[in-house]
């Protein structure tokens, strides 16, 4: 062999070697090309030291908590039995929005400073808001017949008109294939003679309107499927059938908890009432998100693979051999996904063909191409029928008919539904009723046959409205809902388990927590236990089912990212630091304050709708009331500040920003093209700041928010010009009523 090829293979081990076992290395080598910051390099502190409130200011004494490492053990936590749980106590079941103000002043290292929005604020933000029963706006459509024993399926329309179909195409039924990847295969057709069926579960029909107006979505039975399940089954139960278990993640997309409670009191109300049942429900008052969207909070939970986002997709399943739709196969579980939306999120994160024996999404490409049926956030207070009914109730139904189907096996079950993905918040009402219907008929259908445990859950709360204005929105942001409901002959075998699930509705958790739950579940009814040693950072998540979440659980230790932290602290800031620029703050804070009125006068004063400054007044920083700061990590922080303008004397607005160096932080995403003035230095750093949001906190309104609503500015903003100078000078601006 070639000494200068023996030489170059030596020198590449040398150099594997070398930086494989040498991270302090590496970190050095960072601190030389500190080209983009992250807080994955804690060495590197581009933000001040909150230290430094309390140094400079004589009056406070109080200091910052230090932080305190989860080592993993459970130590110093009593178990109780379940029979020893009952005895002693009972489960508190009479839920309530507020359930979580118990938990102030317990010696929890994380616990929310605020839950949301309180009663009466989220009433207003979202007030009451009455859709029709689908069935009242529907024009009577065909009569249709969907039949399996006969293979056809057959409509009628009234004399003089011309029925028409779409059956779902062939080669869809495991498919989440992209958008335009599936609109190829449509095709409507004109119905003449009953249709042979194959492999098709929907259809469209419509007799002489434009659109659609009946469907039918029900699930096809695979006798083959059904065999090897149940072979499965009996060969890891040493020959015999074990008691079917169906774990089931049913995910309503965009509820935080206090939402769901607002939105969906039916639901609440029948949860309650399972106090008396055989089945034990568990409210979780801290379930924390790790990311801003579906994908980067339910592909931990799917999969144990790094997380990626793209908006094409292999046809190919991305989750890997640890996808949790592989692992409950391999314990003989009959599978379903079922996703009521046609976006490229999942198919560009989990691929467009998944290992799973039924799928749910082509049903709803087809009513966004030929409804118009979106469930992107611009659509408002758009009701969302297909034929007689919401279109969540198409995935609801097939869930239990599937489960009926395979009644006799294990099932796992994950359905997504998007009622609540829209930009009001108000649409989410719509399920309340259909929900509620569902798990009645379901829970009391599998009640006797089967172990239950249903993870109601959101993959995050609300990104509408004021979530990016108002802090107790931000926080609904990260505090999506999650009740685990349970037949008690489940909680049964797991010994400790209602103590234990008690115990932790009341502490942080996350949604791997989730995961490693549902993955000690699958192998239970054959009396084993997953060895989640197989998925990597295991330790730093909890079984809900049989560990104690300890005090001293953290963001940090439950590796939360810093900006999804549901529990920073929210420190105030010594009037020193906003009336003296020089101070560590001050400079800071008043560059922030100047960034936020520059953003009001954009949307206000200068609004693409209309002519500059014809309403609004141009508005001038004049001081800072109050300001509070949040670490969010070593190289980012977030700042709330009132400040008040020199234009009126009552006006106070509350603006939140957050400052950093990190240029792949979700936070600072967009920085130049949402506030595009100087380049911001701050400590030395290059840093950069971004204005999430300002929200005018004295009262207002009247003639000036209806004259600059009408004219689709921002109102909230607007500290009017002289109504009588609009009225001579401009009176197409000014309401005749005015």
């Amino acid at each position: 062999m070639d000494k200068g090829l023996v030489c170059l293979i030596a020198f590449v081990c040398f150099c594997v070697l070398v930086f494989s076992n040498s991270s302090h290395y590496l970190r050095k080598l960072r601190w030389n090309f500190p080209v983009k910051y992250s807080s994955k390099f804690e060495d590197i502190i581009t933000i001040t030291p909150q230290d430094s409130l309390y140094f400079e200011d004589q009056n406070s004494k109080q200091k910052p908590d230090s932080f305190e490492y989860l080592n993993g053990s459970s130590s110093g936590l009593y178990y109780k039995k379940n029979s020893e749980f009952f005895a002693t106590q009972q489960l508190h079941w009479n839920f309530h929005i507020d359930d979580s103000n118990s938990l102030n002043n317990k010696p929890y290292k994380c616990l929310p400073k605020s839950f949301g929005y309180s009663i009466e604020k989220g009433n207003q933000v979202f007030p009451p808001h009455e859709y029709p029963s689908c069935n009242t706006l529907n024009r009577a459509g065909p009569n249709i017949k969907w039949d399996y024993q006969t293979n056809l399926f057959e409509m009628e329309c009234p004399k003089g008109k011309q029925g028409k179909y779409l059956l779902e195409p062939k080669g869809l039924e495991r498919s989440i294939k992209l958008q335009p990847n599936m609109a190829q295969h449509w095709k409507v057709q004109e119905y003449t003679d009953p249709v042979k069926l194959t492999t098709e579960e929907y259809v469209y029909a419509s007799c002489g309107e434009e659109n659609f107006n009946k469907a039918i979505y029900v699930p096809r039975f695979n006798q083959t499927l059904y065999n090897e399940t149940l072979t499965k089954m009996q060969s890891l139960n040493k020959g015999t059938t074990p008691k079917p278990q169906i774990v089931f993640f049913l995910t309503v997309d965009s509820y935080s908890r206090r939402h769901f409670y607002r939105k969906m009191p039916q639901s609440v109300e029948f949860l309650s009432s399972l106090k008396n049942s055989s089945y034990s429900v568990f409210d979780f008052k801290i379930h924390n998100v790790i990311g801003s969207n579906s994908i980067k909070n339910m592909f931990p939970v799917f999969s144990n693979l790094p997380t990626t986002e793209r908006k094409d997709s292999p046809e190919k399943d991305l989750a890997g051999k640890q996808s949790m739709w592989k692992l409950f196969k391999n314990r003989g579980y009959v599978t379903l996904f079922g996703l009521e939306n046609c976006d490229y999120y999942f198919p560009g994160a989990i691929g467009q063909e998944i290992d799973v024996d039924h799928t749910v999404r082509s049903f709803y490409c087809a009513s966004n191409d030929f409804l118009d049926i979106r469930t992107d956030k611009e659509f408002l207070l758009t009701q969302r029928c297909v034929g007689d009914y919401m279109s969540h109730y198409y995935l609801l139904n097939y869930t239990h008919a599937f489960s009926e189907l395979y009644k006799g096996l294990n099932q796992w079950i994950y359905l997504h539904i998007n009622s609540a993905h829209e930009g009001t918040g108000l649409h989410a009402a719509t399920l309340d009723s259909d929900l509620t219907w569902f798990l009645q008929t379901y829970l009391k259908a599998f009640e006797k046959t089967h172990d239950v445990a249903i993870f109601l859950q959101a993959d995050h709360g609300m990104r509408y409205g004021n979530w990016f204005k108002e802090i107790d929105a931000y926080i609904e942001n990260k505090l999506p809902v999650f009740f685990l409901i349970a037949n008690n002959e489940l909680l049964n075998k797991i010994e400790y388990s209602y103590d234990t699930l008690q115990h932790n509705t009341k502490l942080l958790n996350t949604k791997v927590d989730l995961r490693k739950s549902a993955l000690y579940l699958s192998e239970l009814p054959y009396g084993q236990e997953y060895k989640v040693n197989k998925d990597p950072y295991h330790h730093r998540y909890v079984n809900l089912f049989k560990e104690k979440i300890l005090y001293n659980r953290t963001c940090e230790s439950a590796r939360i990212p810093g900006p999804y932290c549901s529990c920073l602290e929210m420190l105030e800031i010594p009037k020193k630091h906003y009336t003296d620029q020089t101070t560590s703050y001050g400079e800071i804070l008043f560059e922030a304050a100047q960034a936020s009125v520059y953003k009001v006068n954009s949307e206000a004063y200068t609004p693409k709708s209309f002519y500059p400054g014809v309403v609004c007044q141009h508005l001038s920083f004049d001081k800072i009331v109050k300001a509070y700061v949040t670490k969010i990590s070593n190289v980012e922080e977030q700042f709330l500040l009132q400040f008040k303008v020199k234009e009126s004397p009552k006006a106070v607005f509350e603006a939140l920003v957050v400052v950093g160096t990190d240029e792949r932080s979700y936070l600072l995403d967009n920085v130049q093209k949402e506030n595009p003035r100087d380049p911001l230095v701050y400590r030395n750093f290059k840093s950069m700041m971004r204005v999430l949001g300002v929200n005018r906190k004295d009262s207002y309104g009247g003639t000036c928010e209806k004259v600059a609503r009408n004219l689709e500015i921002s109102g909230e903003y607007c500290i009017c010009k002289d109504i009588d100078y609009l009225r001579e000078n401009y009176p197409s601006a000014v309401p005749s009523n005015l």
